[in-house]
C-alpha cells in the first residue's frame, strides 16, 4: 500500500501535465532557462526554497509584490513584463 501511495504521488507533483502554466510562473521559467540556470539554482540567487520557486513556476496566479520585484530585478526585466502584461505605450496628453 505504502509502495503505491509512493508511486502515486510522484507522479502527481505540480501542476497537471495538460494544464498550462500561469503567465508569470510561465515567463519566470522561461528567464530561468534563458539564463541557464535550474531550478535550485535560481532558488538560491533569490533566497527562496525550492518547493516556492517550483510553487511560483507552476501554480502561482498571485505571485508576492516583494517576489515579483526581486525577480525582475535578478533578470532586469520590469515587473509588467515578469507578470505578462502586454507592452503598453504612454503617450503624453495634448497641451
Amino acid at each position: 500500500m505504502i509502495s503505491q501511495l509512493r508511486l502515486y504521488s510522484d507522479g502527481m507533483a505540480g501542476r497537471p501535465a495538460t494544464k498550462a502554466a500561469p503567465p508569470f510562473g510561465a515567463k519566470l521559467a522561461e528567464l530561468r532557462k534563458l539564463r541557464g540556470l535550474t531550478q535550485p539554482q535560481l532558488a538560491e540567487e533569490l533566497g527562496v526554497s525550492l518547493d516556492m520557486l517550483i510553487y511560483y513556476e507552476r501554480r502561482a496566479t498571485n505571485p508576492s509584490a516583494d517576489f515579483v520585484k526581486q525577480a525582475a530585478t535578478f533578470f532586469n526585466v520590469s515587473a509588467d513584463e515578469l507578470l505578462g502584461q502586454p507592452f503598453t505605450t504612454i503617450v503624453p496628453a495634448e497641451r
